[in-house]
């Protein structure tokens, strides 16, 4: 009992000398700095062809083929070939064979 009650005087009397040395004074507030103006960007150009869609495994997404090149696979069936934009694993898309090819 005598140690809850010296605990409870002790907190007071701390309280009295934070007051008394001016540590709980608010904190003026800073003024807010004006936003700075940033340069304005030029729009970005709209790329001409749209670039070919295929899943990559590594992302496990559809991501877009990045040099894509025609090639066949093992029976004969078109495909395109190349690498994830994102990751870089290699990425291969069967195509119809009147689809155009990427070039």
């Amino acid at each position: 009992m005598r140690r809850i009650f010296a605990f409870c005087i002790g907190l007071v009397v701390g309280w009295r000398l934070w007051d008394a040395l001016g540590l709980n004074a608010e904190v003026p507030a800073t003024p807010a700095e004006p936003p700075k103006a940033t340069p304005a960007e030029p729009p970005k150009a709209a790329p001409a062809e749209p670039q070919p869609q295929g899943y990559c495994t590594r992302c496990k997404a559809q991501r877009a083929i990045r040099d894509p090149h025609p090639d066949s696979a093992k029976d004969g069936r078109p495909m395109l070939r190349g690498t994830c934009a994102t990751c870089g694993a290699k990425i291969a898309r069967f195509i119809k064979a009147d689809e155009p090819s990427a070039s």
